[in-house]
């Protein structure tokens, strides 16, 4: 998912992403972050700890003190608000039938 620029010295925009699904620490541990020739390359395991917690099991939600579920809806920057509210309402239509 896009999540804006980032732009270097020579005015040169890079495209930010989020949202990738990783499958291992070292893959997110080798993340480029810059290359830069006074330094080289800087990765995230470089200025960063990564560790994965596994909090499945706490993570829950209650309504009234029943099981519940928690239903995020993330727009991406193409999709307009209505349309995206239009379409949220129409398949909690469908899911409450």
């Amino acid at each position: 998912m896009p999540a804006g620029y980032l732009d270097d010295k020579q005015d040169a925009s890079w495209l930010l992403k989020v949202g990738h699904a990783y499958t291992s620490v070292e893959e997110i541990s080798s993340l480029l972050l810059a290359d830069m020739d006074e330094i080289g390359e800087v990765r995230l395991g470089d200025v960063a700890d990564i560790t994965v917690i596994d909090n499945a099991d706490d993570s829950y939600a209650r309504l009234n003190g029943n099981p519940g579920i928690i239903l995020s809806v993330f727009k991406n920057s193409t999709t307009g608000t209505n349309e995206v509210s239009r379409n949220v309402e129409k398949a909690s239509s469908y899911l409450e039938e």
